[in-house]
């Protein structure tokens, strides 16, 4: 795997096979977050991340 300089974006990674949970964790912590920040006002409404169906087995994080 590498980074993409596409875009001049140096967090962009580029792969043509799926990310693991462990590559997403390191490459973006807060979708695994359990709470939201402490910053964030009692009117923010917060969404597990890692609930969403687009981490579910039917889809893959990659590239594309």
């Amino acid at each position: 795997m590498r980074m993409s300089s596409n875009f001049r974006n140096p967090c962009m990674i580029r792969s043509d096979v799926a990310l693991s949970n462990d590559q997403i964790a390191h490459y973006v912590p807060s979708i695994f977050a359990e709470e939201s920040h402490d910053s964030r006002s009692a009117r923010y409404l917060y969404i597990p991340t890692v609930q969403v169906p687009l981490l579910s087995p039917v889809w893959m994080v990659n590239r594309k």
